[in-house]
């Protein structure tokens, strides 16, 4: 079956209607705010979901017997794409994450009760919700299978065991959907880890030949210009690659305050300007090639 990938009318008309919200109403009150991304003060949720709302375009994802448009994933991203234009548009079309997601999650797992109870209001925009995954190690970060917290049924209800971190949305959330125990190893025995751990070992060890050569050129009294734009440009994005898949490898802890990795990551993003832009440095490396091919072609 071929790939439709022309728009409805409906659906296209939605999108308008969306980019419309997003520029008069989201984007001014974003500027406003100081465009946080993490939900805004609750008057501001409501206001803008109110906008929505009269415009026709809430929930553009829930099913029509929950309140929403009821719209398949292929639409959905039209709407979406013109939401995204501002970073509070998801918010206020109540397909923000994690609500979006766990509206999901819910209307494929809940039973009819937690349904009425829990998805009901969120696609209604009366509460808000949170997934609370990550732990501290060795527990989960973005892999399930090493969470250790545990629920176990006792009378009246569950009682959970564990500790749960960088839990996004948790703050005024309604309810949090918490995810049960599983199994794990530790990162530095993952191959997709031990690539990023090789690529940054590559990375170190290839630019500290290169500053080893452009330092010998200088020390000979030669001129150094090619090596050390090569060195300059090739280490300053290194070290971004380097510090990015730390990073990466340490999840939400690498973009908090406990570890040093989100402030390394701020300023070494300015050594690919510093000294001269990377692009710039290219330009002059490409010209001294040229020539020098030129000049030894000529002899």
């Amino acid at each position: 079956m071929p790939i439709e990938f022309e728009v409805s009318g409906e659906v296209a008309e939605i999108a308008r209607r969306t980019a419309e919200v997003v520029r008069r109403v989201v984007l001014p009150a974003e500027q406003a705010c100081g465009g946080s991304v993490h939900d805004g003060p609750e008057p501001l949720r409501r206001q803008l979901q109110d906008a929505a709302r009269q415009a026709g375009v809430f929930a553009p994802h829930a099913a029509r017997r929950w309140g929403g448009l009821g719209l398949d994933l292929r639409d959905q991203a039209v709407v979406f794409e013109e939401a995204g234009y501002a970073l509070l548009g998801p918010l206020a079309l109540n397909c923000a994450a994690p609500d979006e997601g766990n509206m999901h999650l819910l209307e494929q797992v809940a039973t009819p009760g937690q349904q009425e109870r829990y998805l009901r209001p969120l696609a209604a925009g009366e509460l808000r919700s949170c997934f609370a995954m990550t732990e501290p190690a060795p527990g989960a970060g973005s892999d399930p299978r090493a969470l250790a917290t545990t629920a176990a049924p006792v009378p009246g209800g569950w009682r959970i065991d564990g500790r749960k971190w960088f839990i996004s949305g948790a703050d005024g959330a309604g309810f949090a959907i918490c995810m049960r125990s599983a199994f794990g190893r530790p990162l530095a025995e993952l191959g997709m880890v031990q690539q990023m751990l090789a690529d940054s070992e590559i990375d170190i060890e290839a630019g500290r030949a290169l500053l080893w050569r452009a330092c010998w050129e200088l020390d000979q009294g030669r001129p150094g210009a090619q090596y050390t734009s090569i060195t300059k440009t090739f280490v300053a994005e290194a070290v971004n690659r380097v510090v990015d898949r730390a990073v990466q490898v340490c999840g939400a802890m690498g973009i908090s305050a406990d570890l040093p990795l989100a402030r390394l990551l701020r300023e070494i993003r300015a050594f690919r300007i510093y000294d001269g832009p990377s692009e710039t440095h290219r330009w002059a490396i490409a010209r001294r090639a040229v020539r020098a091919a030129r000049d030894q072609a000529a002899t």
